[in-house]
């Protein structure tokens, strides 16, 4: 399959200052069914990230990086 994902990740501290980052991009994966209550993926993505102007979670605030993710995964299904 393919696809696209979207994310945000949120700081909000207690007394602090809010973060938010955005993560957006592509993805190719494939999964395979056992039977039918059981599966195993596989997602290779390529991830465009943009931090917020006080967030140092991919050390490069109010920045825009660009890197690959793989997730694998296991599903039940009933």
């Amino acid at each position: 399959y393919i696809g696209l994902r979207f994310g945000a990740m949120i700081l909000s501290p207690n007394g602090g200052d809010y973060q938010t980052d955005f993560i957006a991009g592509p993805l190719f994966g494939g999964e395979y069914y056992f039977n039918q209550h059981f599966s195993a993926g596989i997602e290779l993505q390529l991830n465009i990230a943009k931090s917020a102007g006080n967030s140092f979670r991919f050390n490069n605030p109010n920045g825009t990086n660009i890197g690959t993710a793989t997730a694998l995964y296991a599903t039940i299904y009933f």
